[in-house]
């Protein structure tokens, strides 16, 4: 539509039709470039989100299989086999694990777990855990933690992006409608060309999923500076020099 606008004359010329009418014009390039920007950002942040979710899904799953689990594993092992010295018969009860599917109750458990054990790090090495196993829990559910933010951060863009192009299709519409006026005017105006105008129009406003050959690609309309008071008043002197 608007490379119909730009490059199909109207009866009366498009320099004779009212101001408003021009800027809707270009306004409705503006507003074309925004809905493309805005479409990239929210196909990026899908991307994104896919990615995201499977590392954070991948973090979750390392957190619950070779940290959590085999901790408490360890716990029963000491309290069962009546080596666990100071270790209370419910110890190994009071650390959860929880599914690998529930991320923020992983987050939680890793933190209870580290204050639970801490007491007793030693007890567990000697059942074969690295002398480091609760930093290396604390650094895994760091892991998850930062993924949990960047997929929600994803989220968010995307969320905003989809606002955004709610937001540029409802002006989008209301100008289509402005210029829909305008140009049956203009092919009523015009009793040669009109009709032939005017078809091509309402295919040029179509809206297509797929291209066909004899689209033109989108041009993004060109900066206008705005003139100055100066500028103004020496075209229009100009102006009056020719008349």
């Amino acid at each position: 539509a608007y490379t119909f606008l730009t490059s199909t004359p109207l009866a009366p010329p498009l320099a004779n039709m009212p101001a408003t009418f021009t800027q809707q014009v270009q306004g409705l390039g503006t507003t074309i470039t925004q809905i493309d920007a805005s479409a990239s950002a929210q196909t990026a942040a899908t991307g994104a989100i896919t990615d995201k979710v499977a590392a954070m899904n991948e973090a979750a799953k390392e957190l619950h299989s070779s940290h959590l689990s085999p901790i408490k594993k360890v716990a029963k092992l000491l309290v069962q086999g009546n080596t666990g010295g100071s270790l209370s018969p419910n110890f190994a009860d009071s650390l959860t694990v929880p599914d690998a599917q529930n991320h923020a109750a992983l987050l939680s458990a890793s933190t209870a777990m580290v204050q639970l054990v801490t007491p007793y790090k030693d007890l567990f090495t000697t059942r074969g855990l690295p002398t480091d196993f609760l930093d290396q829990l604390s650094a895994q559910a760091t892991v998850l933690s930062q993924s949990m933010q960047a997929s929600g951060v994803a989220k968010t863009t995307r969320a905003s992006a989809t606002t955004e192009l709610k937001q540029l299709f409802q002006e989008l519409r209301s100008t289509m409608h402005v210029l829909e006026i305008g140009v049956t005017k203009a092919c009523k105006a015009d009793r040669v060309n009109g009709p032939t105008t005017m078809t091509a129009w309402k295919n040029a406003k179509t809206i297509r999923k797929t291209a066909t050959p004899t689209d033109i690609p989108f041009t993004p309309p060109a900066v206008v500076p705005t003139p100055t008071p100066a500028s103004a008043a020496t075209s229009s002197s100009q102006g009056a020099a020719h008349v």
